[in-house]
């Protein structure tokens, strides 16, 4: 994984949550199957709260 070891500001907004112990999920997926997955996700955890999905940037430009 690039950059696993490496700060993420992207979970800065979930630092609260993740204090209290709840799951952030992060996953990368095709473009076409994010409906699919959330689908599938929200199918078997109806409780999951869905943030959304960030904008397609390279990592090396």
């Amino acid at each position: 994984m690039v950059g696993a070891g490496l700060p993420n500001s992207r979970i800065k907004k979930f630092e609260n949550a993740i204090s209290d112990d709840r799951l952030l999920m992060m996953l990368d997926v095709s473009s076409l199957r994010v409906h699919e997955i959330e689908a599938l996700i929200t199918h078997h955890h109806a409780e999951a709260e869905l943030e959304g999905v960030d904008p397609i940037i390279p990592i090396f430009p």
